[in-house]
């Protein structure tokens, strides 16, 4: 259930008749509690509006996912004594639901990595030289291409990164504007706590998760700048075969 969540409609796209949906969840989650139904329909839309103001990368799902697993006490809380549901309630609840989405999102990805080194490992074709410069050819017009229609690219696993490093393609005066950009670009993302992505990459805050985050963003801005001072013709015919 939590891994369809990453495929619906987030809370911060609802409409009025999604809102209205998720004023349902939390009255079944009151109902669920055993509080009864002593919160006016008017307190359950200001909870759902907390919800969206602060929740917006969740899921109905996923409320009703945490909803579930809070009153099952596969998520454990502090006992909180009320009356009726509250912002704070559903705040913690929804906090800890984040949690063990992303502790369950990492399980997920480290068995999916092991899955496919094995298949890799049963399936392995080594590749020439030229299969590998050909591969890496079609990979940096790929992402030159995107940058043309975005303005911005990825690049996933540092290839780029490493082969501008490798031909000592990197200019040290971009350093210290690739280090402020870094900075500059965590405090933004920073500024949306709700982002499930962002939480995943910074591992709930982990020291060493963000110091990688930041070199990760490092990066991006090298190759970006790469990609703007340069020419794709150019930058083709800087790669070789006997670099792979």
């Amino acid at each position: 259930m939590i891994a369809q969540t990453f495929s619906e409609k987030r809370i911060a796209q609802f409409n009025k008749a999604d809102m209205a949906q998720l004023v349902d969840a939390i009255a079944k989650w009151q109902v669920m509690l055993g509080l009864g139904s002593d919160s006016t329909e008017q307190e359950l839309v200001f909870i759902c509006q907390f919800i969206y103001d602060n929740f917006g990368s969740l899921t109905l799902s996923d409320i009703n996912t945490a909803s579930n697993l809070v009153v099952s006490q596969k998520i454990r809380l502090e006992y909180t004594s009320q009356r009726k549901i509250t912002a704070l309630y559903v705040s913690k609840s929804l906090n800890a639901y984040i949690e063990y989405k992303t502790e369950l999102y990492n399980e997920i990805l480290a068995n999916k990595r092991k899955h496919l080194a094995k298949l890799e490992d049963s399936n392995v074709r080594v590749l020439s030289q030229s299969e590998k410069a050909n591969d890496f050819k079609n990979h940096i017009i790929s992402m030159y291409k995107n940058y043309e229609e975005d303005g911005w690219t990825i690049d996933f696993g540092d290839f780029v990164y490493e082969w501008m490093k490798k031909l000592d393609l990197i200019n040290n005066a971009i350093v210290p504007q690739a280090i402020a950009y870094a900075e500059t670009r965590y405090i933004e993302d920073k500024k949306n706590p709700n982002s499930f992505a962002m939480q995943v990459k910074m591992g709930l805050n982990n020291i060493e998760s963000i110091k990688f985050q930041k070199k990760k963003y490092a990066r991006e801005y090298v190759v970006n700048n790469f990609f703007q001072c340069n020419d794709i013709l150019d930058i083709i015919q800087l790669i070789k075969i006997d670099q792979f």
